[in-house]
């Protein structure tokens, strides 16, 4: 049974600097909270003020930390579901100033299963391949609660260090979370989930044995790290794409775990040394298409039984195992847009698609999914989820990307934004708005710290209009939400609504959405239309020749900055 667990107050959280950002962050993201009964659940919402009060949801974070931060004393209560519990009810976990228990039983999401179910089918496979998988007892982990316990835990097993030993390098996500590992496996049903993975994957490669290493990409030295690799370039895609920041190493390859051996090691330290060499040079589409070779190498690597990346996921039954991005992919996707929904009750957008997942011609499955834009804390990413709300997530993009994305896939959109800020009314605050034709045509950033925001009001209002066939009502909104940056966010929200909502040609909606999503998930980083989208829709779709003529007209030619990387998808 698990420990009783304390209450959770509000002056706890005010007694940390941290704390109550960290509340919000999990109440943001849709993770568990703890309640003292040893349940967990996802809040819908903080209720602030007595009696029925107000409501504030994951979207309203950035409005609820400035409450938060100026006041000491508040009356709060939280909305699980359609029932309202008493603040009281939450525990007072580890994150929260409690103290941490091996035994509770812990919340579980977001970057705690992630971490751990990874550690987790590392740890399982070194057992499996050294014949200690049988004899092996959960109750192991009650004294894990660092990198030197968890160290310790491992010698017990003969073979399993050696397997493992890069993997103590991961120090800072070891130490912060395997505490938690007992009631991961235990209370969350990921030890079965493991045992069930690791017995699939050695079915499909029995060749992966004891004498192969497994770790985490944080763990990998630097100097064969893959991602060091990529590290030593980004500089130079960055400029490739004409982006403000680096994009992140993981829309490169996904992957969350790498197997590999001695021969494997050899190799990717060369892409490292090659890498390092490239970046002195000054001929930037061949720095950049280096990260392609490295594709092709890799896939050969993953042939000769050298290297295997490895994304996982939590699964039920007997798991599938998928190469993606191997070049003879059997499943081939196709994204359609929906619509585009702009309400005056929160700070942003969401753009619902749809994902048709084929196997050779034939239609596998649909999923719905919408693209949200994320507030200043989120640094105004796209984040991708599923469309019924649930938690899942697929994938986010900064906003560097998303404007390089859209601007060279098609700029219809763009073309009618900026005519809206070109007209004569709008004159005395032309020096507000982005440069026409401008590679960064978002305004977001700058309208957050504008001194004259209530001047852009009108803009707003036109936005959400043109968006809106019954128009808007910005009063709804701005009595809700003031000051620059709550209002200079919406702007920004409804400036890419605009954006892609304004795209005439359908098709071409849909492929700027496809590309979103593929950037978004780790599917490759480009911008236009591509030969390969065009023949899955003419050979999925029935799409006509005149169809196909349209888009190429209306949409642009491919710019892809890098192929994704290969990878297996243990799904």
């Amino acid at each position: 049974m698990p420990e009783a667990l304390g209450k959770l107050t509000y002056s706890t959280l005010k007694r940390r600097a941290g704390r109550t950002d960290k509340f919000l962050e999990k109440l943001r993201e849709g993770e568990d909270f703890v309640f003292t009964d040893g349940t967990a659940s996802k809040l819908d919402g903080v209720i602030v003020g007595t009696g029925t009060g107000t409501t504030y949801t994951k979207d309203d974070t950035e409005t609820l930390k400035v409450i938060f931060d100026n006041n000491d004393k508040l009356t709060l209560k939280l909305k699980v579901g359609a029932s309202t519990k008493a603040f009281g009810t939450l525990a007072k976990t580890a994150e929260f100033g409690g103290q941490s228990s091996s035994s509770s039983s812990a919340a579980v999401g977001g970057k705690v299963t992630e971490v751990l179910s990874e550690i987790g089918f590392c740890f399982y496979y070194a057992l499996q391949e050294n014949g200690h998988l049988d004899d092996y007892n959960l109750e192991v982990w009650s004294t894990v609660n660092n990198v030197a316990t968890f160290k310790s835990l491992c010698s017990t097993y003969s073979g399993v260090p050696k397997m493992l030993k890069f993997q103590y390098k991961d120090v800072k996500d070891i130490n912060a979370r395997i505490g938690t590992m007992y009631s991961f496996l235990k209370d969350h049903g990921w030890d079965e989930v493991l045992r069930t993975q690791v017995s699939a994957f050695k079915r499909k490669y029995p060749s992966v044995n004891s004498s192969y290493y497994l770790a985490r990409p944080s763990a990998i030295p630097d100097a064969f790290n893959p991602y060091s690799t990529y590290r030593l370039i980004s500089g130079t895609v960055k400029d490739y794409a004409g982006l403000s920041r680096a994009i992140g190493e993981d829309k490169w390859n996904p992957a969350d775990f790498w197997i590999f051996n001695d021969k494997g090691i050899r190799f990717m330290r060369q892409w490292n040394d090659k890498s390092k060499r490239l970046r002195s040079l000054r001929t930037e589409n061949y720095s950049v298409s280096y990260m392609n070779l490295v594709n092709k190498q890799l896939i050969n690597l993953y042939k000769q039984g050298l290297v295997y990346p490895v994304s996982l996921k939590r699964t039920s039954g007997t798991p599938n195992i998928k190469e993606i991005n191997s070049g003879r992919d059997e499943i081939s996707q196709i994204v359609e847009y929906d619509r585009v929904e702009l309400s005056n009750t929160n700070l942003d957008v969401q753009i619902y698609f749809t994902v048709k997942t084929y196997e050779e011609r034939s239609l596998i499955s649909t999923k719905n999914l919408k693209a949200k834009m994320k507030t200043k804390a989120g640094g105004f990413r796209l984040e991708l989820e599923e469309a019924s709300g649930g938690s899942a997530r697929h994938g986010s993009i900064g906003m560097g990307l998303q404007e390089f994305i859209i601007k060279d896939t098609s700029d219809q959109g763009i073309n009618r934004l900026e005519d809206i800020r070109g007209d004569a009314k709008y004159n005395n605050i032309r020096n507000e708005f982005p440069t026409r034709g401008a590679r960064h045509w978002l305004g977001t950033t700058d309208y957050i710290s504008s001194r004259n925001i209530e001047t852009l009001i009108p803009y707003l209002s036109e936005l959400m209009s043109e968006v809106n066939s019954t128009g808007a009502d910005i009063g709804a909104f701005t009595n809700k939400y003031s000051g620059s940056e709550q209002i200079g966010t919406k702007i920004g929200a409804a400036e890419l609504a605009v954006s892609i909502a304004k795209i005439v040609n359908r098709y071409s909606r849909d492929i700027v959405m496809e590309n979103l999503y593929n950037a978004a998930g780790s599917q490759g980083i480009a911008a236009g239309v591509s030969q390969s989208q065009l023949d899955r829709r003419r050979q999925l779709l029935g799409m006509s020749e005149d169809d196909v003529i349209t888009i190429v007209n209306d949409t642009k030619a491919l710019n892809a900055v890098f192929q994704a990387g290969f990878h297996l998808k243990i799904m």
